[in-house]
């Protein structure tokens, strides 16, 4: 096992043109010519999915709107927050997830039936799962060969949501991960 074989995989972007005795990336990221590094750069690396028991989770809470959920910290690193504090986005290291959460005021009071309705007739998108409780609703499928799952919650006159969009490919081994971070999703009292 070499210095780059690691729980990723690099991916690299080579600088400039190099000659065919120098080509030093074949399959899975194998270096045949070490000086060629230096004229290489990782540019993301491929998420590996581990077994649910091994997911290790961190609590992320928003002061300005009042909520929070876990998120898996050795799937998803938490972006810089935005200016207004209104939430925050998780990518996975090769952004194959992208996780949102976030919160707005209910401007145009509406209740969670006209909100849950708004996000059923979203265009080029195959719903598979929708639920609609007294105060809450997900619906998740697929949009462009991509998993989407939307949870949204309406508390005290805020409207509080959760985003996640990941490759098709993953579905298997994130979707019980999903289910974990949505139950954990919740607004404070």
């Amino acid at each position: 096992m070499n210095k780059f074989s690691t729980h990723f995989r690099w991916l690299y972007l080579t600088v400039g043109l190099l000659s065919s005795s120098q080509i030093a990336i074949i399959g899975n990221s194998t270096i045949l010519n070490p000086r060629v590094v230096l004229a290489a750069r990782p540019i993301a690396q491929v998420i590996e999915i581990p077994r649910a028991e091994n997911v290790n989770y961190e609590r992320y809470y928003n002061s300005r709107f009042n909520y929070s959920l876990l998120y898996p910290t050795n799937i998803l690193v938490k972006q810089q927050a935005p200016e207004n504090d209104d939430g925050r986005t998780f990518t996975s290291p090769d952004r194959r997830i992208i996780m949102k959460v976030f919160g707005s005021h209910n401007v145009f009071n509406k209740n969670i039936q006209n909100l849950y309705r708004e996000e059923l007739n979203q265009p080029n998108q195959t719903v598979t799962y929708k639920r609609l409780a007294d105060n809450w609703f997900v619906i998740s499928g697929y949009e462009n060969n991509r998993v989407f799952y939307n949870k949204t919650l309406l508390h005290q006159g805020d409207v509080l949501t959760l985003s996640i969009d990941y490759d098709k490919a993953l579905q298997s081994k994130f979707d019980p991960i999903v289910a974990a971070i949505s139950r954990s999703f919740q607004a404070s009292p």
